[in-house]
């Protein structure tokens, strides 16, 4: 909902979603497999968990997702979670959300989705921040935008913020804080507004223009991918569905990738029968 820098601090602010990735591990005989083969991020993170715990780096890996890839909704940061859990899982070791983001922050800018809850996360020093939430009752409705941004290269040619930019993350911040200890879906949608605007500013995103013009005409509150493609408007739960479907055409009009409507959920993380791990992704942060 929220990403930036203040204070040198780099952070993100998570929004769960129930889009999410499974994972399967076995200890199999024979070199690690990992199936999809390009899932190369969850493949190096589980390799590394296994040398820290002395076990031989061999098994089977098999990742299946709902996120796409390169959008900004976490989907490298959700395998490698999941990864993680599955690997645990099997070896009956736990895990803790600490561990699991410094094992990720080491392969690149990661996610806080190890952590349940909505929290505030430094996405590269792995480092909890502040926990928040629970959201109100939300609806997204957003689009996903053309093309894919690699998370590892959106960071590191990210430019500092000025002190006029850090101080309406503040602001933001504080919106957030207060939204969601209220449960006031408008506040929420306003700190997400205060978010994108920034973003337009340095950025100067045509798409994301547009879609504070639509959230502004709409009452409607935003959520953007700070190192991703996907744009989208926050509305409450009650929203009637004519009203739905008409913010769904002033998205696709703008032809900015296929157009979906989700909810705002509560995380979860489940294992799998003792051999796997499912970790519901985020939207709008570091992962693609």
């Amino acid at each position: 909902m929220i990403s930036g820098e203040i204070d040198a601090i780099p952070f993100l602010v998570t929004v769960p979603i129930p889009w999410g990735t499974r994972a399967i591990f076995r200890a199999t005989p024979g070199p690690l497999t990992v199936f999809p083969s390009h899932r190369r991020k969850a493949r190096t993170v589980v390799e590394a968990l296994l040398k820290s715990w002395g076990r031989p780096v061999e098994g089977s890996l098999t990742i299946q997702s709902a996120l796409p890839i390169g959008k900004g909704m976490a989907s490298s940061s959700a395998d490698m979670v999941a990864s993680l859990r599955a690997v645990a899982a099997f070896y009956h070791r736990r895990l803790e959300p600490p561990d699991i983001a410094q094992l990720c922050c080491a392969i690149e800018p990661t996610d806080g989705i190890m952590f349940h809850g909505v929290v505030a996360f430094d996405p590269r020093r792995g480092r909890l921040l502040e926990r928040l939430g629970p959201y109100p009752r939300i609806t997204i409705i957003g689009a996903l935008g053309w093309g894919r941004i690699n998370t590892e290269d959106h960071h590191l040619r990210r430019d500092g913020y000025s002190t006029h930019h850090e101080g309406r993350l503040r602001e933001a911040l504080s919106l957030a804080r207060v939204g969601l200890a209220k449960r006031h879906v408008e506040i929420v949608g306003q700190a997400g507004r205060l978010s994108a605007e920034i973003e337009w500013e340095r950025n100067g995103d045509p798409s994301i223009k547009a879609l504070l013009e639509i959230s502004e005409k709409e009452s409607a509150g935003v959520i953007i991918a700070h190192s991703g493609t996907v744009r989208g408007l926050l509305v409450p739960a009650s929203t009637p569905r004519a009203s739905c479907r008409r913010l769904e055409h002033r998205l696709s009009s703008l032809r900015v990738g296929p157009v979906f409507r989700i909810p705002v959920i509560a995380p979860r993380v489940d294992s799998l029968s003792g051999d796997g791990g499912w970790i519901q992704g985020e939207y709008g942060f570091p992962g693609g």
